[in-house]
């Protein structure tokens, strides 16, 4: 959702994080006794107190605090959906310290702000290793919230091979509002930029509970064009817990493929991995699509294919031809083989 001004910005520069703001955390958790630093800091955040930001702006920049709150006050700033929580986090880029540099880079990218994008461009530009990749997946997430040009270096996927003839049939249907509605308020903690579409679509494979959730701008049924001219962060993939919250588990960015007639599709992990790459397109039976999973990342899912219309998401899914294998040895003699690459 759009960022909002929760509190001005231009106050008195920060101090060290005092025993009061560790005090303020702990009445907004409702427990003056017992409530750790970091839980504190976490009431903090989801709290309404107008000065959050920069109780957390304390505990970030001042040298003293110890690096592991330091680095959940860059990511609780990255939750808390106001324009002052993205400007300290701008500001607080100038750290010597490259891993909280990119822990930094992981709260602008959730917020999705876009004057954000030229400061990790400059930053990026003296950084490496995984704190360079926290810059640039932060850098991707803002250039598809907005629709800005990004210039990519993605390796070729090596994809998982897959049995083609054991696909089988796992559809997304409309979910009920209710449950809708509940993932919605799971995931108003939980923000990537975006404003979720209030109609989901819902699986169940197994025990798992599987929530899709598309960005409002591009209405309940995905205009096509519109995911054909500009770059998008098109949507979540929420899975729901045993406790009954949703977390997201794959943000799903599109980029058009130059010929308004397609786009590229890319499932990312919120930490940065993609799961998995494909294709969409549009026809007479409305927008299709075509994904394959990626070794390491995508688990035992390699490939899915199907269609988004109005009645929901009519989709297949092929399973790792490896996996199918091992199970069909298990079932024969109850070893348990290594896996092999080539596996058909």
């Amino acid at each position: 959702m759009p960022l909002h001004d929760h509190a001005a910005a231009g106050s008195a520069p920060p101090r060290a994080a005092s025993a009061s703001t560790i005090a303020k955390a702990n009445r907004a958790s409702g427990s003056d006794h017992g409530t750790s630093r970091g839980a504190a800091m976490i009431a903090l955040a989801r709290g309404d107190a107008p000065t959050r930001e920069r109780d957390l702006e304390r505990v970030l920049v001042h040298p003293s605090t110890p690096d592991r709150y330091r680095h959940l006050a860059a990511l609780l700033l990255g939750h808390v959906n106001s324009r002052l929580a993205s400007k300290i986090l701008v500001d607080a880029l100038d750290t010597a310290d490259p891993r909280l540099r990119g822990t930094i880079a992981r709260g602008l990218g959730r917020l999705g702000d876009e004057r954000a994008f030229s400061a990790l461009a400059d930053v990026s530009r003296v950084m490496n290793g995984v704190p360079l990749a926290q810059v640039r997946f932060a850098q991707r997430l803002i250039a598809h919230r907005v629709g800005l040009e990004f210039s990519t270096d993605d390796p070729d996927p090596e994809f998982i091979p897959f049995a083609p003839d054991e696909a089988e049939g796992v559809p997304f249907v409309p979910a009920t509002r209710t449950e809708a509605n509940e993932c919605l308020r799971s995931l108003a903690l939980d923000p990537f930029g975006i404003e979720l579409s209030e109609r989901g679509y819902e699986m169940r494979c197994g025990r798992a509970r599987l929530m899709l959730l598309l960005d409002r701008a591009l209405g309940e049924i995905p205009d096509a064009q519109l995911l054909f001219r500009r770059r998008w962060l098109a949507g979540v993939v929420a899975c729901k817990s045993d406790a009954g919250a949703y977390s997201v588990m794959l943000l799903l960015l599109t980029t058009p493929a130059g010929n308004d007639r397609g786009c590229t599709i890319a499932a990312w992990q919120p930490t940065g991995a993609r799961s998995l790459v494909g294709d969409g397109w549009s026809d007479d039976a409305g927008l299709r699509f075509e994904l394959r999973g990626i070794a390491r990342c995508a688990g035992f899912a390699a490939h899915f294919s199907g269609r988004l219309d109005g009645r929901g998401i009519d989709m297949h899914r092929a399973l790792s031809g490896v996996l199918l294998h091992q199970v069909r040895q298990l079932g024969r003699d109850g070893s348990r083989p290594a896996p092999r690459a080539n596996d058909p």
